[in-house]
């Protein structure tokens, strides 16, 4: 018994020499640390570096991007659609000019707006309450949900003073993703100032969200216009707030915080870049 006692003693004062061992080199808590500041004009020169170029190519290059958004339209609806339905118009934004399509729309009868009003209700009145899907996910289902019902219910009383055409959802949609274009990369660049990392690195992601942005903007354009012809204006309203430029901001955020992870896991453990405040 008292060996054994002499042991646990031994074993305990041993424990106790490591941790204080260990407690002679205490690491500066991340708390503690901030980002190296850096002078305002190396800020403005890389806020002009990462935006003007960008900002004035699209500027110049949106009339272009646009024709062949709306011809590459022309050339996939022309096998639902017969050409002849079919127009390329320009519409005077910013000085220049813009290409919308045109093309001829439909209404919703009355028995498709009841069954869509009813659909919708009913998946709006499960989706709060099912713990499959995350909340945000929820409350953004429900969000577009809600939009579709009210459109049902719009169409199923007053459809005839439905004021909007192909041409003025091609319109606003067209401008507004335009907008997007020009307002994304002076976003951005305010966005990834602090972060240190390369201004090359920087560039090439305000470069790929916006490559990317334009890429889905066209491909969104050709689904929303044929859905307006073949199943009828009663998805316009959802097209545009649920699914339209708006949903830009959800791509290009993911892909911005997927590129702070990367760059916090790479320096987290460079001491220089910190300025430690104490």
């Amino acid at each position: 018994m008292a060996s054994s006692t002499k042991a646990d003693t031994l074993k305990k004062k041993h424990k106790m020499s490591l941790r204080t061992e260990e407690k002679r080199v205490i690491h500066p808590h991340r708390s503690y640390r901030k980002l190296v500041e850096v002078s305002n004009r190396v800020l403005l020169f890389e806020f002009l570096i990462l935006s003007l170029p960008m900002t004035i190519a699209i500027y110049f290059l949106y009339p272009l991007l646009t024709y062949l958004n709306c011809y590459n339209a022309y050339f996939l609806l022309s096998g639902v659609i017969p050409e002849e339905f079919i127009r390329i118009q320009q519409v005077p934004y910013l000085g220049q000019v813009l290409y919308i399509l045109s093309i001829p729309g439909s209404y919703p009868t009355s028995q498709f707006a009841f069954i869509t009003a009813i659909v919708s209700l009913l998946i709006l009145l499960i989706v709060p309450q099912t713990k499959l899907l995350p909340k945000s996910i929820s409350m953004w289902i429900a969000f577009f949900l809600f939009i579709n019902l009210v459109s049902s219910v719009f169409f199923m009383l007053i459809p005839h003073l439905f004021p909007y055409t192909v041409s003025v959802f091609s319109d606003l949609y067209m401008k507004t993703e335009v907008s997007m274009w020009i307002i994304l990369p002076p976003l951005l660049a305010i966005s990834v100032l602090p972060l240190p990392s390369r201004l090359l690195s920087k560039f090439f992601l305000i470069a790929m969200i916006l490559l990317l942005d334009i890429i889905l903007g066209i491909v969104r354009y050709v689904f929303f216009m044929y859905m307006l012809n073949k199943y009828s204006f009663l998805f316009m309203a959802v097209m545009f707030f649920s699914f339209g430029p708006l949903i830009d901001f959800l791509y290009a955020v993911a892909t911005y915080s997927i590129y702070v992870s990367y760059v916090s896991q790479k320096i987290k453990r460079k001491l220089k870049l910190w300025k430690w405040s104490y």
